[in-house]
């Protein structure tokens, strides 16, 4: 699995690289109008991050879908399974190395973000002012503030990551019906895509109408199972069907 791993991160090697360069641009940019209190650079600066946040997680997330789809409809995918790998392990590898990558470009966003709000801020009030001000708008919750933080957070980065492995999974499984069930017939590419648009409706009808019967505390819990239930089944169902008619 780690050659697996390793082969599909080189990949997007190229991509990510171009992300991160465009990303430490704008964080140089923002870090030099701060410091040099330029307004022009600072706003160029938080621009190019939130452009390189914003597109960067959604340019990532489609590459790994047009990889398997170059693959399974293309020569690559005679060289992808002549692999001394079965078709789950060659999948699950696929999925793994995107939610890898896009989870360490997400917290990396989401630790410049944090660290770039609390400069501004200490640059225009300074430090004291800022941790009181701080205190003082969240008055008697700030001691509270660290528990009930971490289960926010954690609350909505559990459903968030859910839903976005979620539908990864649904397009490679859409993907991988294109290429087997419905290859060579007449507007496969839309039909698979309509597949997939059905698909991930349904699980998030299904997840919407299953979520409310459950106690208040245990409505995340419920949103989580149904992503995991689908994802598992996709995946399961995703392999065998490579395993059968794409394995050579």
């Amino acid at each position: 699995m780690s050659k697996l791993l390793k082969y599909e991160f080189k990949k997007s090697k190229n991509v990510t690289l171009a992300i991160l360069l465009i990303t430490a641009i704008g964080e140089a940019l923002f870090l030099a109008g701060s410091l040099a209190k330029s307004g022009s650079l600072l706003a160029s600066g938080a621009l190019i991050l939130s452009f390189a946040a914003t597109f960067g997680i959604f340019i990532m997330a489609v590459l790994s879908i047009d990889i398997l789809h170059r693959e399974l409809n293309t020569n690559q995918s005679y060289m992808l399974f002549l692999t001394p790998r079965n078709s789950y392990q060659i999948l699950g590898s696929k999925i793994l190395s995107s939610a890898i990558s896009l989870s360490l470009m997400t917290v990396l966003f989401a630790v410049l973000a944090t660290l770039d709000l609390l400069l501004i801020g200490i640059r225009e009030v300074g430090m004291p002012a800022l941790a009181d001000g701080i205190r003082r708008a969240l008055g008697d919750t700030y001691l509270y503030m660290p528990a009930g933080l971490i289960r926010t957070i954690a609350t909505g980065a559990a459903i968030s990551y859910g839903a976005w492995l979620f539908l990864i999974v649904t397009a490679y499984f859409a993907d991988i019906l294109q290429a087997t069930v419905l290859r060579s017939k007449k507007g496969a590419g839309w039909i698979s895509f309509l597949l997939f648009l059905v698909l991930a409706g349904a699980v998030v009808f299904l997840q919407n109408k299953l979520a409310p019967l459950a106690p208040p505390v245990a409505e995340t819990a419920v949103r989580s199972c149904v992503f995991a239930a689908f994802i598992v089944l996709f995946f399961c169902l995703g392999g065998w069907i490579m395993e059968r008619r794409l394995s050579v």
